[in-house]
């Protein structure tokens, strides 16, 4: 006796389809929290730099013009050590904020000061370009500087011009530093933050949801 192939009650087959879209949107948010939610760096790289010019603009005055950085660093990030005739200073030159022009220069030579340009000052970061004008030094010296990575304690290693200039009358060098235009500042574009992405995601997953809704309600 043949027995008739009993179809799966529609009840049932509802409930299947349900527990289906469940499990992709599961997987789905799964995927976004990977791909989203950030990750501690447990061991940082170290920070490596590069300067565009080192030298003196006069016999009371020196820039220090930056080049590229490996990752991106905010001027609170670094401070800057001098060493006057070879007698390493104690103390430092450091930014008072992320985008500050001016310089605090903790024991540094009577009378000295430093002004930082920044070509970005809402980006909040290093670029190349950006430089540091040293006045009010001493004539025929000869200065040398060093880059500390405040967060790691540590000097940071820079390619490019050599780090030292003598403010003599025969080692002056005619660098010419651009007026810079605020007007004319391009910013890159923001990235996107986790809602922005999560947000779409949501909306397609919420249209395939109704779309299946649909053909099984059709398929009834």
């Amino acid at each position: 006796m043949n027995q008739g192939y009993e179809e799966e009650p529609s009840g049932l087959r509802k409930l299947w389809i349900v527990i289906a879209i469940i499990a992709v949107i599961v997987v789905i948010l799964a995927t976004l929290y990977v791909m989203v939610i950030p990750r501690p760096h447990h061991c940082s790289p170290m920070l490596v730099g590069s300067y565009t010019a080192v030298g003196a603009s006069s016999i009371t005055e020196g820039y220090i013009v930056f080049g590229e950085f490996n990752m991106p660093i905010s001027p609170g990030e670094i401070s800057l050590h001098i060493s006057v005739n070879g007698t390493y200073l104690e103390g430092n030159l450091h930014f008072t904020g992320n985008n500050s022009m001016e310089l605090e220069w903790a024991n540094g030579p009577e009378g000295a000061i430093a002004h930082y340009v920044d070509y970005n000052p809402p980006g909040g970061e290093i670029n190349s370009g950006d430089y540091i004008i040293l006045a009010g030094l001493e004539p025929d010296t000869m200065y040398h500087v060093e880059i500390i990575h405040i967060n790691a304690g540590s000097t940071v290693p820079m390619a490019g011009e050599l780090p030292e200039f003598r403010t003599s009358y025969n080692s002056i060098s005619y660098y010419y530093f651009e007026p810079v235009d605020p007007s004319t500042f391009e910013y890159p574009p923001e990235e996107p933050t986790g809602y922005e992405i999560v947000i779409p995601v949501l909306v397609g997953v919420g249209v395939m949801i109704g779309v299946v809704v649909i053909v099984v309600h059709r398929m009834d």
